[in-house]
């Protein structure tokens, strides 16, 4: 029995000496972890991209193909197809802006085209416009810009389906105010 009271304080700070190094090993890994990505800034504040321009196109690129399924070959006998020309340049004596389109699709939830853009301007008043000509003609959908820290936000437009025919719609947006001027590229919308 004497030689249990001499093994349980042994015991003891074994047990003591093992869980202080895990702690200090835990401490060490986290404090040590340079190497790991850090956590996303909880800043209120917005990020802001800046704009890029795309390159002009003249030619429409066909969508890329499922996987699995090949292209369709364009048909040689079949001209090009050409685009509507974007709105008209800027009146002379406003300065020219960028217009760049953040989404545009087919919502079936909403059963409507939808849009976005903004203006790479900081000013206002301003008005957004969201031209789709399609089939069946033109519509045109126009509402304020909102300046917000970089740019003019245009918001989303919605044009419900019972004003669009079926088929291939190009949409873009123009902006204008008293000191401005643009409008963005043109970008294909099918309608079911």
């Amino acid at each position: 029995m004497h030689a249990h009271r001499r093994r349980t304080p042994l015991v003891i700070a074994a047990a003591v000496a093992i869980a202080v190094a895990v702690a200090v090993a835990l401490v060490l890994v986290r404090a040590g972890g340079d190497d790991a990505p850090a956590e996303a800034p909880t800043s209120a504040s917005p990020t802001t991209a800046t704009p890029t321009t795309p390159a002009p196109s003249t030619t429409p690129s066909p969508a890329p193909a499922p996987s699995g399924t090949p292209a369709p070959a364009p048909d040689p006998a079949e001209p090009p197809a050409t685009a509507p020309p974007a709105a008209p340049p800027a009146e002379p004596g406003l300065a020219a802006v960028q217009v760049v389109t953040t989404y545009a699709g087919w919502n079936a939830l909403s059963g409507s085209v939808e849009v976005g853009a903004y203006a790479a301007t900081v000013e206002s008043p301003g008005t957004c416009t969201l031209v789709l000509t399609g089939p069946t003609g033109t519509v045109e959908r126009p509402q304020p810009g909102v300046a917000d820290a970089s740019t003019v936000s245009c918001g989303g437009f919605a044009v419900p389906r019972a004003e669009l025919a079926a088929g291939t719609w190009q949409a873009h947006v123009e902006y204008a105010s008293a000191k401005s001027a643009g409008s963005s590229e043109i970008v294909e919308v099918q309608v079911p």
